[in-house]
């Protein structure tokens, strides 16, 4: 009996220390980030089907504004990226990748519910460098990532990435800023829905530039109401959550707006970067110094 107990014993710890050498850097991040039994983690409200909500205070401190200083030295803000390192930002390559050095972003605003909120030393950091998937072109559609290196760590929890080839929700949680003439740049959510790979490819396959289908790094996502329909935002994130224990709940950047049709009734869905297609490029420039 004695010896049984001892197998037992052994399989079990061959079968952890398996389960862990099999964990990606991300992974292993995320439950460092957000360790189980941590009561701390802070949940946000999935909006209604009905249209946009505005988002809580410190609902989504991981968000991120990405600005520009002007001559005068104010700031102005024209894209959106997510925390997820303490010394990392990650966001679409689009609004970045056709400038030169002299004009790329120099700042990021962390958490802000506003673009118009003051800016203090507390929730701005300066951006050191950032890196452009490398396989993304001036007219391609694909690969649209970049991945900004700050100045100095923030105090930020950061949001876990989502891994598996496969997205198992339904839905997903949309953030941006309002930019409409008077609202302030205010941070808003939308629910959306999350289409099949099928359904993705015969929104576009009239669309000369996409006509060959959309890519295993990309998914489209549109609004639950077709016609809460906002022309003047910066979009960022898809976002979803998952349960790992009773009291601890994990965020997953899921996606990365790209590009989409006007939005409306009739009109395209969101074009999304999947996260989970570029994990390793995002692993070999944010984590190449932890060892697996």
């Amino acid at each position: 009996m004695l010896n049984l107990k001892l197998l037992a014993a052994i399989l079990i710890g061959f079968i952890t220390t398996q389960t862990k050498s099999l964990q990606t850097t991300s992974e292993k991040k995320c439950a460092e980030f957000h360790p189980v039994g941590n009561t701390g983690n802070l949940v946000f409200i999935e909006p209604t089907a009905r249209g946009y909500e505005s988002a809580k205070l410190n609902e989504f401190p991981y968000m991120v504004a990405i600005g520009w200083k002007s001559k005068n030295e104010t700031t102005f803000h024209q894209c959106g990226g997510v925390v997820i390192d303490p010394r990392y930002v990650i966001g679409p390559a689009f609004c970045v990748q056709h400038l030169p050095a002299s004009k790329r972003p120099s700042i990021i605003l962390l958490g802000s519910l506003n673009l118009e909120s003051p800016q203090t030393v507390e929730n701005t950091v300066g951006i050191k460098t950032m890196v452009i998937h490398p396989n993304r072109t001036e007219r391609g559609v694909n690969d649209d990532i970049v991945i900004y290196e700050l100045e100095e760590s923030v105090s930020i929890r950061p949001t876990c990435l989502w891994t598996k080839a496969d997205i198992t929700a339904s839905e997903g949680t949309s953030l941006m800023y309002d930019t409409e003439t008077g609202k302030s740049g205010k941070l808003i959510k939308i629910q959306r829905k999350i289409y099949s790979d099928y359904e993705c490819f015969k929104s576009y396959e009239k669309y000369p530039r996409v006509n060959q289908g959309i890519g295993t790094t990309q998914f489209c996502a549109a609004e639950l109401n077709p016609d809460d329909c906002h022309t003047e935002t910066f979009e960022g994130p898809l976002l979803i959550q998952e349960r790992k224990s009773e009291k601890n709940v994990v965020p997953y950047l899921i996606g990365l707006s790209s590009f989409g049709g006007i939005c409306g009734r009739f009109s395209a869905p969101t074009v999304y970067t999947k996260i989970s297609g570029y994990i390793n490029w995002i692993e070999s420039v944010v984590w190449s110094n932890v060892k697996n």
